[in-house]
């Protein structure tokens, strides 16, 4: 079993939220570089971190510190959080991201599924994300009952 330690960020810092409350958030360490090098000293191999600022607001902005965090440490990286188009999955890959995790819906962007199950270059870089055995939703709404592996191969033929 390999298990990888994981990175909140937000802000710049290493974060945890309380049952996903960004009103209850804790600071645990204001340098997550020095977090993932810690890991990386404790024998980590692989490390798994999360922009929550992203995820909250559809954007990168903890880009330059998660690739940061994979140079300085070479550890197997892989990120989520922001990652909503192929643009960005792209951009995170030439940047070195070994794995990037997207944990939106499926269904709003089925070109963008599409294109990641046609593009060879990167069918194994990426990962799909579901805590419920269903496709994941927008925030306030239920999730379809879908299953990823029965929807996902429907997208492959949508383009």
């Amino acid at each position: 079993m390999l298990i990888y330690p994981a990175i909140d960020i937000y802000d710049g810092q290493a974060v945890r939220l309380y049952k996903g409350d960004y009103q209850q958030m804790t600071v645990y360490n204001p340098d997550p570089l020095a977090v993932a090098m810690e890991f990386k000293r404790l024998g980590a191999t692989h490390i798994h971190l999360v922009d929550l600022e992203g995820a909250k607001l559809g954007t990168t902005p903890n880009f330059d510190l998660v690739t940061a965090i994979q140079k300085h440490t070479g550890l197997f990286c892989e990120i989520g959080g922001g990652i909503r188009d192929m643009e960005t999955i792209g951009r995170y890959l030439d940047a070195g991201i070994d794995r990037v995790i997207l944990a939106r819906p499926l269904s709003p962007q089925p070109a963008l599924w599409s294109r990641l199950w046609q593009n060879t270059a990167i069918k194994s870089p990426w990962a799909l994300i579901s805590r419920t055995a269903s496709l994941p939703s927008r925030a306030g709404r239920r999730p379809p009952r879908k299953r990823p592996w029965t929807s996902a191969p429907k997208c492959r033929k949508s383009e």
